[in-house]
């Protein structure tokens, strides 16, 4: 089966070394792209248009370490991220809701 290349949404270009790709999640549809970064970012990235739609670590209440790993529901409502800062996070339509410490 040949494979190619369709799009290149992120680059690591290597000169910051805090902020790179840890975790990667799709949306149901395939249009969106979650990437959990070494920094506690999470982007939102449409595959379509290969550009950053969101960033939730710019919002209130973010992780302040690693996202070491992204889940999203089975009906594509809710996006969980795990993190190094010990926080378990539900992000959803509307805003989101710590569920562990």
């Amino acid at each position: 089966i040949p494979i190619k290349c369709i799009s290149i949404v992120d680059e690591y270009d290597g000169e910051n070394d805090d902020h790179h790709v840890t975790s990667i999640a799709f949306s149901i549809s395939g249009r969106l792209l979650f990437a959990g970064y070494s920094n506690g970012d999470c982007y939102v990235w449409d595959t379509l248009l290969a550009k950053m739609v969101l960033n939730l670590g710019s919002l209130q209440n973010s992780h302040e370490g690693r996202i070491s790993c992204l889940g999203l529901s089975s009906d594509g409502s809710a996006l969980c991220t795990g993190s190094s800062d010990t926080n378990l996070k539900i992000w959803a339509f509307g805003g989101h809701r710590r569920v562990s410490d």
